[in-house]
């Protein structure tokens, strides 16, 4: 690991509250067993005991935060260096740490204990700091062996969760034409002029699947697009029993999201809600920003909801797609106002993914 990527570890490694809670639990446990043991020496100056406690902090945060420094800087890409290198390195930052404490106390002593005859770390006897020096590179050895392993974990997990959303995102394809394909069987019967345009009007659907294809987000522009495409087909189908009102906010097109994201909502208003009823209904499809982020809003007339069938693709493919693209920032609800079903979506302005 390069020396500027060393320091952004530091960075991250200071920011971490974990770190701070151990240094912090180490330091007064440290600070409270030596302060006790020095009250029973009689004759300890107010000074020597805060210098003692400045040595504490310094050395919990040397060990907490500073230590695995001398085993990241590798030089080149490995994301540490080799056990000789290491120790050699190590020993360098230990002397170095505990040389600016010794300054530290030089500079100090003559001002705030002028009666003593040498400063308070020079009296400590040498076999003390000589063991602190091999024991802060094992334990710096340790914290980053541990970082390393959680970084590995974190990175596996990350791993894991692209494939399932590509698994996820792949399912959506074949789902919109297996339910279009169904669509136009229907129509063929009945129309078959009207057939043949849905089929054109599919084959630019496919493309946009294929622009999807490799893509974790797209834009709403490209997004409202696709659904109008998709609803060209069933408007075909359904005729003037599906009545299609957009309420889109065209200010917020250049904000992204996963790919065919509104599409089920859209489907499971169609299928479920208006295709069931004899005399069709409405399809209204709004987009609005809300405080931190945007609202979807698809809402059709007809027949109301009924209990989600088990195995149903697309309104679980939609909400494990929101879980690994949001986390648990985005809500989706079923709502029921009036004659209206309303199927909303609360996102976040930009996804993870």
């Amino acid at each position: 690991m390069r020396a500027v990527e060393a320091l952004g570890q530091l960075k991250t490694r200071l920011m971490s509250p974990y770190a701070w809670i151990a240094v912090a639990t180490f330091s007064g446990m440290s600070i409270l067993l030596t302060g006790f043991v020095e009250h029973l020496v009689p004759g300890q100056s107010l000074y020597a005991q805060a210098m003692a406690t400045v040595g504490k902090l310094v050395g919990a945060i040397g060990y907490g935060f500073f230590s695995p420094l001398p085993w990241q800087w590798s030089g080149d890409d490995r994301e540490h260096c080799g056990y000789l290198r290491g120790i050699l390195q190590s020993v360098v930052f230990s002397i170095a740490l505990f040389s600016f404490t010794m300054c530290l106390d030089l500079l100090l002593a003559p001002h705030f204990a002028p009666d003593r005859h040498s400063a308070m770390f020079l009296q400590i006897p040498p076999l003390s700091y000589l063991l602190q020096i091999p024991l802060m590179s094992v334990v710096g050895l340790f914290i980053l062996r541990g970082e390393l392993r959680d970084r590995e974990r974190l990175k596996a997990q990350e791993e894991l969760s692209q494939a399932q959303w590509i698994l996820l995102r792949e399912q959506m394809s074949p789902h919109v034409l297996f339910n279009t394909l169904n669509a136009l069987a229907e129509l063929a019967r009945r129309d078959p002029e009207a057939t043949e345009r849905a089929l054109l009007d599919l084959s630019d659907l496919m493309e946009q699947i294929l622009h999807f294809s490799g893509k974790s987000q797209v834009s709403l522009a490209r997004e409202r697009k696709f659904l109008a495409q998709y609803l060209s087909i069933h408007s075909l189908r359904f005729g003037d029993r599906l009545q299609v009102e957009w309420d889109w906010d065209p200010a917020l097109h250049a904000l992204t999201l996963p790919p065919v994201l509104i599409q089920p909502l859209v489907e499971n208003a169609i299928k479920h809600g208006i295709g069931r009823s004899p005399t069709g209904g409405r399809l209204r499809i709004g987009l609005h920003p809300r405080p931190g982020g945007i609202r979807i809003d698809v809402a059709n007339t007809g027949v109301p909801p009924g209990p989600q069938r088990e195995g149903a693709t697309g309104l679980g493919n939609l909400r494990e797609r929101l879980r690994l693209a949001y986390g648990g920032r985005a809500c989706f609800r079923l709502e029921r106002e009036g004659e209206w079903t309303h199927a909303i979506l609360d996102l976040p302005e930009e996804p993870w993914t």
